[in-house]
This record gives C-alpha cells, sequence and structure tokens, in this order.
C-alpha cells in the first residue's frame, strides 16, 4: 500500500511558530474585543480584524497538530492516530447535530464567518486535547479496540481530564 500523505507532518520548528502564531493572534483578539475603536486595517472594522485574528489562532493550531515531537517514536504515531480518529468523530458528530437543529428549527441560521470558525476550532482543539494529554498526563495509555466502558477504566486520568476540559469550553461558549 502506498502512503501519500495530504498533510506531511512538518518539523518540530513549524510547531514553535504555530504556537507563536497562535498565540499573537490570541493576544490581539483580546486586545480587539477589549478595545472596539481600534483598528490595524483600514479596510477592515473591528469584527472583521476579530474574525482575521480567529482565523490567524486556528492556522496556527493546524501547524501544531501537524508538527512532529521532538521525540517521534512508535508510541507518538499510534497517540496522534487516535486522537484524530476522536476528533474526527466529534466534528462529524458536531457537523449533524448543527445540521439536525437547522433542519428541526426554522428559526436557526448560521453565520459562516463566525460559526464555521467556531466549529474548525474545537475540531482542532479536539485533536489537541486528545493528543497532548495522552502523551503528557497518561504514559501508560494502552491501545485497543476495547469498548469504551472497558478502554474508560483503562484511561480513567485522560477520561476526566479531557471531559472536564470539554465541560468548561461548552461553559464558556454559552457565556460568551
Amino acid at each position: 500500500m502506498i502512503n501519500i500523505p495530504i498533510f506531511p507532518l512538518q518539523s518540530y520548528k513549524v510547531k514553535i511558530v504555530g504556537l507563536i502564531v497562535s498565540m499573537l493572534a490570541a493576544i490581539l483578539m483580546a486586545v480587539f474585543k477589549s478595545f472596539k475603536n481600534l483598528i490595524l486595517i483600514n479596510s477592515l472594522d473591528n469584527s472583521q480584524h476579530f474574525q482575521l485574528f480567529i482565523w490567524l489562532s486556528i492556522s496556527g493550531l493546524f501547524l501544531i497538530a501537524y508538527s512532529k515531537e521532538k521525540n517521534e517514536d512508535a508510541r507518538v504515531k499510534i497517540i496522534r492516530s487516535k486522537s484524530l480518529q476522536i476528533a474526527f468523530g466529534f466534528l462529524v458528530s458536531t457537523l449533524l447535530a448543527v445540521n439536525l437543529v437547522g433542519i428541526i428549527s426554522s428559526s436557526f441560521s448560521i453565520n459562516v464567518s463566525q460559526d464555521m470558525s467556531l466549529i474548525a476550532a474545537v475540531g482542532i482543539l479536539t485533536y489537541l486535547l486528545c493528543f497532548y494529554i495522552a502523551i503528557y498526563f497518561d504514559p501508560n495509555w494502552t491501545y485497543n479496540d476495547d469498548s469504551v466502558l472497558a478502554s474508560f477504566k483503562k484511561n480513567k486520568i485522560f477520561f476526566l481530564i479531557y471531559t472536564s476540559i470539554l465541560i468548561v469550553l461548552a461553559i464558556l461558549m454559552f457565556i460568551v
């Protein structure tokens, strides 16, 4: 079987660039959210600046996601594979849920520039959370195709941290 990666993993240095881009974009988002009259590019208003910085932040997270670790070994590859599987499932579930709400509710509408970037951010953050929690917080992470309950029993720390982070993110999404 020929393996042709669509997004080949970049070097570890690209991860650092992605981190810098994401952090700067997050700082600029906070600044532009606080100061409503601030303008950096004359042809854009404040909300367009905010959306641009969200896009830059997601792009930085994308660079982080598709960069190698310092020590890339078989364990990291397995964790990356399982994390992508979880994130893909979560992203498709989110899209199907939004679609179902749109079908059921006639008053539901999507603001493409805001809502689609939010869904993209949820997908990439889900991947990054799964990946880094498994890498750094659970060195004994086991990889098999057990049922959900059996997998939960083996990896309690991962699921507790992951669930608590998702709950906090959900609460923040409803507050903001």
